[in-house]
């Protein structure tokens, strides 16, 4: 299976489904957010991770959360706010959501460090990443994916 053991099983998400309920939902954010959960709760189910990786330090979604094992190490595998701002890697997205290569690839370098970290050395960890849908793909200004990176470390 590659250079390691691990199976990771990417969650490309909105990341509005990861926070709590707005005040005042629409029927249709509830029902969205329903489906959500219930999608979640298959996968989960089927793959049981042993890690929860998360690229949000705002997840508050009860709901999702109730959904993790609880002997699974959770961490988010983010740069922390104060981090990104002394190292000046605060970014404006454009309204389409797109990536910045220069910063989403470090943060994704981080990532795969944090997850490999999180396993802790343990062979066959199965690892539940949640990012932004945006980083399972590739695109002119950034050539590689996630997906890709984590593919090319054996996973």
């Amino acid at each position: 299976m590659g250079l390691n053991s691990h199976s990771v099983l990417l969650i490309g998400l909105d990341h509005r489904y990861q926070y709590k309920e707005g005040i005042s939902p629409s029927a249709l954010e509830k029902a969205q957010r329903t489906q959500f959960t219930v999608r979640m709760k298959q996968l989960i189910d089927g793959f049981k991770p042993t890690v929860i990786a998360d690229e949000s330090p705002d997840t508050a979604n009860a709901e999702l959360l109730a959904l993790y094992p609880a002997d699974a190490v959770s961490v988010c595998v983010d740069i922390p706010w104060e981090a990104r701002t002394r190292a000046n890697l605060l970014i404006a997205r454009l309204e389409d959501s797109s990536l910045c290569p220069y910063v989403d690839d470090l943060r994704e370098k981080l990532w795969e460090r944090r997850i490999r970290h999180a396993t802790g050395g343990r062979p066959d960890s199965r690892i539940l990443m949640l990012c932004g849908a945006q980083h399972l793909y590739s695109f002119p200004s950034k050539l590689s994916s996630f997906v890709h990176r984590l593919a090319f470390r054996g996973y």
